[in-house]
């Protein structure tokens, strides 16, 4: 590391995986900060783990002007998209649908009929069809390539330039290898917004919403890109499944109210490549 370049010194209370970073930043470039465990035997044997991460410029996406900006939004959105076009990884061998993507769509199957959280089942309940119909075709995702994927893109974890361009992504602990548009899911509520717990299309959401793709499928390299050009119902279905195990995740406490209310809307979404001049959704 330079040694004039400005870093950030964590402390944690668990080891992190340094590698899921590096492959991300490997994939999307110096938007993914570059971290490194610092050895200290002292700081370890007390339990904690000392790491550097550099700095990264910019605000958050929440606290910048642009949040509130119609037009500063699609910028931000082509941006976005520009950035997450380079996280091709490789293409899949089928392992990742069937040790990771079943796995997760079992697993919440399994949890409808858990007595002991009776409330989550509940919440689960209501798209038992959607998570069998995904489950049935869950080897359509086969066919896409893989890229490296955010496990929980926000409004807190983008950071921006001045100039509504994101400057920085962290938060890489979870995240992981998906067929191509199962990373994307988080385009609705980061073009569009929550409002007093329900979702909303506020003005110039389509903008966002067609320039993110656009700028995502303008930056594939063109080998990658006739791939998804000729599956274009298997990217659907991938940012399908992706939504939905993002809003249903079971790693976390509680599910998002708000998403959770918005989930049977944002599974009727259709990409623009395949609607058209049609509305996003359909519900």
């Amino acid at each position: 590391m330079a040694s004039k370049e400005r870093v950030i010194i964590q402390l944690r209370t668990e080891p992190l995986d340094v590698e899921i970073f590096q492959h991300a930043r490997r994939a999307l470039g110096d938007v993914v900060p570059d971290i490194a465990k610092i050895a200290d035997e002292a700081l370890e044997s007390e339990g904690i783990w000392p790491y550097y991460m550099t700095f990264m410029p910019g605000e958050t996406w929440r606290r910048s002007r642009a949040f509130d900006s119609p037009v500063l939004t699609t910028k931000f959105a082509k941006s976005l998209g520009g950035i997450l076009s380079r996280g091709f990884v490789s293409y899949d061998d089928g392992a990742v649908v069937d040790t990771a993507i079943k796995v997760q769509l079992k697993r919440l199957q399994a949890a409808m009929n858990n007595e002991s959280n009776e409330e989550r089942a509940d919440q689960i309940k209501p798209f038992r069809g959607d998570i069998q119909r995904m489950l049935d075709s869950a080897d359509r995702l086969k066919v896409l390539p893989l890229f490296i994927s955010h496990a929980d893109l926000n409004h807190m974890n983008i950071l921006i330039s001045e100039t509504s361009e994101v400057s920085g992504i962290v938060d890489w602990e979870l995240s992981s290898d998906l067929p191509f548009g199962m990373g994307c899911y988080r385009v609705h509520d980061l073009v569009g917004r929550y409002r007093h717990g329900e979702f909303r299309m506020l003005e110039g959401f389509e903008d966002g919403e067609r320039g993110f793709w656009e700028a995502v499928f303008e930056g594939l390299p063109m080998d990658i890109r006739r791939v998804l050009d000729a599956n274009l119902n298997a990217v659907q279905f991938a940012v399908h499944v992706g939504t939905l195990l993002g809003t249903l995740d079971l790693q976390g406490d509680h599910f998002n109210h708000a998403a959770l209310k918005a989930l049977p809307k944002f599974l009727s979404y259709r990409i623009p490549a395949l609607r058209g001049q049609d509305p996003p959704y359909a519900k």
